[in-house]
């Protein structure tokens, strides 16, 4: 299963491990999404068509679903959802508040 993957879980990033034995196809840019951050982590929320986030497409066994929603605090810190951007379609964890509200700086080159 493909997942798409925007801060700690890139590669050199410390957490890269739960994706084991999965492995990167490649970077990439997703549309249509905002990326914030409260310093110590990254969160995507939805945004504009011209927002984007760059990141990482991991291929992972399924069997690594549990471990990466108990990281990502799925459903209720984030939440992982299905998403369609080009031809591809991959998991993605959404952030599930609003990170302008609670005052974290947003990151509009997409980057972390």
């Amino acid at each position: 299963m493909k997942v798409f993957v925007y801060g700690t879980l890139k590669s050199g990033h410390g957490a890269e491990d739960l994706m084991w034995p999965g492995h990167v196809l490649y970077s990439k840019e997703v549309s249509g999404y905002r990326l914030y951050t409260n310093g110590g982590y990254p969160m995507a929320v939805p945004g504009q068509r011209s927002d984007r986030i760059v990141g990482e497409l991991w291929e992972v066994p399924r069997d690594n679903l549990e471990r990466l929603d108990s990281y990502e605090g799925h459903p209720y810190l984030f939440k992982r959802e299905v998403v369609m951007d080009g031809e591809d379609e991959f998991y993605m964890y959404v952030y599930q508040s609003d990170p302008e509200q609670q005052g974290y700086t947003r990151l509009p080159d997409g980057v972390f």
